[in-house]
């Protein structure tokens, strides 16, 4: 564990040299190789999109150096804003433009009732919130084991949104 952000950095780099070098060749210090060749490379230009998850300020670091979009999880609309501005200011200390950073977000939902207008309302509002600090992109995750309990849920959420509720 406590490797694991030398590791990640070591990652992007191989797998950036990979996918945008015609004659990859690494040496780190998890990996070393030359002579390679790597095929298929992705469709995107330079390489696919990386996004970085989490949001602690050794991610918020990473992104602003490396990522092409910022996913932390389960962090408020306030403490979302304040990162958001760390990683822009980090951004344009490394060279790049922070506006090119996508910023999309993990929330859970609370499942465990029944799906009402009051529920809907407060999630429509953090929504907001969120929309507010920046995020583009989202991810709700429905936690439940109930399949109808999600399905009621996930129902609920889209005919709310479909009805004028911000999404």
């Amino acid at each position: 564990m406590a490797k694991r952000g030398a590791m990640t950095d070591e990652s992007i780099a191989v797998m950036k040299d990979l996918w945008t070098n015609p004659l990859p060749a690494y040496r780190g210090g998890r990996f070393d190789f030359t002579d390679l060749r790597f095929s298929p490379r992705p469709v995107q230009q330079p390489h696919v999109p990386l996004w970085i998850g989490g949001s602690s300020a050794a991610a918020i670091a990473r992104c602003a150096r490396v990522g092409d979009g910022w996913h932390p999880a389960n962090i408020s609309a306030g403490a979302l804003a304040s990162s958001v501005g760390t990683l822009h200011r980090q951004a344009v200390r490394a060279g790049r433009d922070p506006q090119a950073i996508a910023l999309s977000l993990r929330l859970d939902v609370d499942t465990q009732g029944t799906p009402g207008a009051a529920q809907l309302s407060q999630l429509s509002t953090r929504l907001g919130e969120y929309q507010e600090a920046g995020v583009g992109h989202l991810v709700l995750a429905l936690t439940s084991g109930n399949v109808s309990r999600l399905s009621e849920w996930m129902h609920a959420i889209s005919n709310a949104m479909l009805q004028g509720i911000r999404s």
